[in-house]
């Protein structure tokens, strides 16, 4: 990519604007205009202040003083021009640096050149996207570690075997784009472009610290066959548009507490917290989102939902969790649970829905329970299995119960 360049012909006076020459001849006749005006009106009263012999005088200095005006307006464009030239070439040059590290096979060259390209990213919305794809295409890299598995195990013998493999360049390398990452996306004092970057996570593998916490993605973003190798933190982080999980391994869950989506977060055929110890499998809390479906869904780990605000429909199909749990939410459409299957409770309480729960072919380890749900349509369980069923209406005195909707 590169800047404006010279055409390398001509005056450098012809440089993004008028000739000087047209420049000033503009600046005089603007001033002489307004030098004739005022001189009439001052002539034209009963005891006009300005005696008459001093009109050529007057009007020559106006000309004077507006050529001057319109080579100084001239020379200040000319400065702004060559001002946005380098800084253009400079930006250009970080570019291709960045890019040429980015590529590189040691470690200190993929850390160099992921921190240029996101600082670059946040400065030059011109360069945004390319800094976006490059960072994103660094994650699809199937880098080879410095040392063999091998050769780490005699260094640290006493390192689990399990743990090698995580500490390899490899790891480190990834680790250090995610944070790349994390930095230039940052939602604190982000410039305005940031909002529109696609970032394209299919194929990417992150490593053991995949934290995008409180970052902003533009519209289109998608987590197409990705891997996370530990657990992902997209907590207080911004989702323009839709967002799609699609086919994604999370084995250490999906952590989005507060999490904003402006349309739907779409959650499809991925693999969560196979080896979560802390419960999390898909972690919604407190999240503003304009629709949720999860589908086809794997997890060991729940389904936490709490405090949640869905403009559109929460879809839940042909998925499984530990646990599934909605408490003092609300529901802008409706409320649907297909096929799900849970190992401990189904739980929708204290919820606002404005058209109706349908819980259909679910299977509770535990108790399922739908109580103080708040709708203006129905509440149907249907063909589910549980080991008790908690019923009850909204309490009429609840503000979920007269919850306007």
């Amino acid at each position: 990519m590169r800047g404006n360049q010279p055409n390398g012909h001509g005056s450098t006076f012809h440089v993004d604007g008028w000739h000087p020459v047209v420049a000033a001849g503009v600046g005089a006749l603007g001033f002489g205009a307004i030098a004739v005006a005022v001189l009439l009106v001052l002539l034209s009263v009963d005891n006009p202040t300005v005696a008459p012999s001093w009109a050529l005088p007057v009007f020559v200095t106006a000309i004077a003083a507006g050529g001057a005006a319109g080579l100084t307006m001239k020379n200040l464009n000319l400065k702004r021009a060559e001002s946005r030239r380098g800084t253009n070439l400079m930006f250009d040059r970080q570019f291709e640096t960045g890019a040429q590290l980015l590529g590189g096979e040691s470690e200190s060259e993929l850390v160099a050149g992921s921190l240029l390209l996101s600082s670059l990213l946040r400065e030059s919305p011109r360069h945004a996207q390319a800094c976006a794809d490059l960072l994103c295409t660094a994650l699809r890299r199937h880098r080879k570690s410095d040392l063999s598995p091998e050769e780490i195990a005699d260094m640290m013998p006493d390192l689990p075997k399990a743990y090698i493999h995580e500490s390899t360049a490899a790891n480190r390398a990834r680790n250090a784009v995610a944070a790349a990452i994390k930095r230039a996306a940052a939602a604190k004092n982000a410039p305005s472009h940031l909002r529109g970057l696609r970032w394209d996570f299919e194929d990417a593998i992150f490593g053991d610290r995949p934290d995008l916490a409180g970052c902003v993605f533009g519209p289109g973003t998608v987590f197409k066959s990705t891997v996370f190798a530990g657990m992902v933190d997209l907590a207080g982080s911004a989702l323009v548009g839709n967002c799609e999980f699609v086919d994604v391994s999370a084995p250490y869950g999906l952590h989005m507490p507060g999490i904003t989506v402006e349309h739907t977060l779409h959650i499809i055929d991925c693999e969560v917290a196979g080896r979560s110890e802390v419960g999390y499998g898909i972690y919604l809390e407190g999240a503003t989102i304009g629709g949720v479906t999860v589908e086809g869904v794997r997890s060991r780990g729940s389904l936490h939902l709490d405090t949640a605000k869905i403009g559109g429909h929460l879809t839940v199909a042909a998925s499984s969790f530990s646990s599934v749990c909605f408490i003092d939410g609300e529901c802008d459409s409706s409320v649907s649970l297909v096929d799900v299957t849970t190992t401990d409770f189904i739980c929708l309480r204290r919820v606002a829905v404005r058209k109706g729960v349908k819980l259909s072919r679910c299977h509770a380890g535990a108790e399922l329970e739908v109580t103080s749900v708040a709708t203006e349509g129905a509440v149907n369980v249907v063909d589910c299995t549980y080991s008790e069923l908690i019923e009850g209406e909204a309490d009429p005195q609840s503000r979920w119960a007269q919850k306007d909707s």
